[in-house]
């Protein structure tokens, strides 16, 4: 064959493959796929081509979003197809100011403590780790809420803050937002049932590049709660449980369809308001809960008591009460750091296995008969 017309050929297969190239290369169009929840509905990671999209549903506003997060690699240009009005966060984040404590149980259960570089208000810190990070100078606090310290915030230079979808309205966040630092806020309390709110912890690893890692956490705490769940509802005997305390005049206990309310169904209880159809909290008078519930077996969480004394101090009312009278009242105060911090606070946000461990073995303490309270503790 001629050499010339041999080089031509050549020269038309380079040419026509570079352009079959470019032509991949400028059409290439973003795939987006949902990341699918087994419990949480508020919130929904997507991930695309080149991105990471956090979307948070309003529950306060029905089709409207709360809050709408853009997650790039660093190092990856911005797309041009990203969303308006969204806080883009580079990743993975290594410098983390979490202004809530469930934050810190969060990034603990992750093994990512070492990320934080600050935390709110040191009172309320009941990790071991931080509280050390802290003494050492690893770790500053800032302050919290209306008492936070922009200036100390800024020092710190953290790629992101971590704050409680609560505070979205406090002048503090707006002057963190305006310093040029991204606030993620976390509305996982709003979650009703503590396996959803366990759940977020898969929103908290996206930030950090710990996916995998958050799947197979959360996969051993759903294992562990169903479990020792489908234990207790095979029981014949349910005891009767009072819940809350009398506060300003008003009694809050759970609603029927409320978070802890799931998890008194769960731990084998008879609660009397199952039968409500609220999700939060509910307010009923002393006079109410007399009426209805002055005979039960168990009193839990009964606000910030720490003892029956205390207790009767309040009112004397209370003496009328059968779990009173017999001493079956239980309280989440076994793990209390020196500071008065509350382990349930930070660690049973993630780790509701645990709080219904405890929930068993005060409602039905043959069915775990080595297993020692961990959050819970006994009224003396």
């Amino acid at each position: 064959m001629n050499k010339k017309l041999i080089y031509g050929l050549v020269l038309l297969l380079f040419s026509c493959n570079k352009i079959e190239k470019k032509q991949i290369l400028s059409t290439k169009k973003d795939e987006s796929i949902l990341v699918e929840n087994k419990y949480s509905n508020l919130f929904r990671i997507i991930n695309h081509t080149d991105y990471k999209e956090i979307i948070i549903p309003n529950p306060w506003e029905e089709g409207e979003n709360f809050a709408k997060y853009i997650l790039i690699p660093k190092g990856i240009e911005i797309p041009k197809n990203i969303p308006n009005k969204s806080v883009i966060i580079r990743t993975p984040v290594n410098r983390i100011v979490p202004l809530s404590s469930p934050s810190i149980g969060l990034y603990d259960k992750l093994d990512a403590l070492n990320k934080i570089v600050g935390i709110g208000k040191e009172i309320y810190i009941y990790n071991k780790i931080i509280i050390e990070k802290l003494k050492e100078g690893t770790v500053k606090a800032v302050g919290s809420d209306r008492e936070l310290n922009i200036e100390s915030l800024v020092d710190l230079n953290p790629e992101m803050v971590t704050a409680s979808g609560f505070q979205t309205r406090l002048h503090s966040m707006e002057l963190v937002s305006q310093a040029g630092i991204k606030v993620i806020y976390n509305i996982g309390w709003m979650e009703k049932s503590p396996l959803a709110r366990a759940e977020w912890i898969k929103f908290a690893a996206v930030f950090i590049g710990k996916e995998k890692e958050a799947d197979i956490i959360f996969d051993k705490i759903v294992s562990q709660y169903e479990s020792i769940s489908k234990l207790a509802k095979k029981v014949s005997y349910k005891p009767k449980i009072l819940l809350g305390k009398k506060w300003k005049g008003t009694w809050n206990t759970s609603g029927g369809n409320s978070y802890f309310a799931e998890f008194l169904r769960d731990a084998g209880a008879d609660y009397y308001w199952f039968k409500d159809t609220s999700s939060g909290s509910l307010p009923l008078s002393f006079e109410e809960i007399a009426d209805k519930q002055m005979d039960t077996d168990i009193w839990i969480n009964p606000g910030r008591i720490k003892s029956i004394a205390e207790l009767l101090a309040e009112d004397k009312r209370y003496l009328f009460f059968n779990p009173v009278k017999t001493k079956q009242i239980y309280n989440y105060y076994n793990r209390v750091s020196e500071s008065g911090a509350n382990a349930y606070w930070e660690e049973g946000y993630v780790n509701p296995h645990l709080i219904l461990f405890d929930l068993i073995k005060i409602f039905h303490p043959k069915l775990l008969p080595d297993y020692e309270l961990y959050f819970y503790k006994k009224l003396e």
